[in-house]
């Protein structure tokens, strides 16, 4: 592999600054630096050493500033670091692939679940809907029709050489818990790469929402109909989400959390806070019986 992807930057025809290819330091798998694993190949666009002081062989994708002192990297220098990283994720797959399992999608009758799926028991999944690739799913779960767990989402860069959008190719996974229900039209993203989207226990999600890549949300949290996360938003256990909302990415939700409808969130929100308004802003703290959110 390691080849290869010295080949594939080679004939980008960027400025670079390769090591010669050594077949004794590995390239397994694309990822992320904050999930980083030996033998990983990452990027960062900035100098920022601290986020790499405490990883072992990986390969990055950097540039040309940045301090390469520490002797457990092998470095690529390049003027656009995203880019590359953006091109070399094409070798280790394909957003356009779906290869269905066949055995498994026949338990659920005009369901398509791909391979390296797990579905637990008592787990309906409804004719229309798709969990993609390496999804797991866990028991006495619901997935209606129109969904698509473990969809690609659309993470681009431009190569201004070319004017072209770029996609980067997302390896990531998706897993759902038990005594899930979601509803119609719900789009799940995988995480990108070597990241997980993570539905936990309980969660409960109304028709036409959409969930980024990368999305944690806690247990028993409920989401409303039409709310989008933006990708790496972590909704903390048991927060409500009313319908018509937006989180920006990588913000926090914090347990017991509220936001009104149609709120648009752009910090984050702090436990047991109540959130309206566009952008969101803090209004009260929770209590008990508020009107609206079930199960009180």
């Amino acid at each position: 592999m390691i080849k290869n992807i010295f080949l594939k930057i080679q004939q980008l025809d960027f400025n670079y600054n390769l090591v010669e290819p050594d077949d004794n330091f590995p390239v397994k798998d694309i990822s992320l630096i904050h999930y980083a694993r030996e033998y990983d190949i990452c990027y960062l666009d900035k100098n920022l050493p601290h986020l790499v002081k405490d990883k072992k062989n990986i390969t990055l994708i950097c540039p040309y500033d940045f301090d390469d002192t520490n002797e457990n990297i092998r470095y690529i220098k390049t003027d656009f670091p995203k880019l590359v990283f953006y091109y070399i994720s094409h070798l280790f797959g394909d957003n356009k692939e779906f290869n269905i399992d066949e055995e498994l999608s026949s338990k659920y009758p005009g369901a398509f679940i791909g391979e390296g799926c797990i579905i637990g028991e008592n787990t309906e999944i409804h004719p229309g809907a798709i969990i993609r690739e390496n999804t797991k799913i866990g028991n006495n779960t619901t997935i209606e029709s129109g969904c698509v767990i473990g969809s690609t989402g659309l993470l681009w860069t431009l190569d201004h050489r070319t004017n072209k959008k770029v996609m980067l190719t997302l390896t990531g996974n998706t897993e759902i818990g038990n005594d899930c229900y979601i509803c119609s039209n719900v789009s799940v993203v995988r995480g990108s790469c070597n990241e997980t989207t993570k539905i936990k226990d309980g969660v409960m999600i109304a028709p036409g929402s959409a969930i980024g890549h990368g999305g944690f949300i806690g247990k028993n949290t409920h989401i409303a109909n039409n709310v989008t996360l933006g990708g790496g938003v972590k909704i903390e256990q048991s927060a409500f989400l009313g319908s018509g909302c937006t989180v920006q990415p990588a913000l926090i939700v914090g347990e017991r959390a509220v936001l009104g409808s149609g709120t648009i969130l752009t910090t984050n929100a702090k436990p047991n806070g109540v959130y309206l308004g566009i952008p969101g802003k803090y209004i009260k703290e929770r209590t008990k019986n508020l009107k609206g959110i079930p199960c009180e």
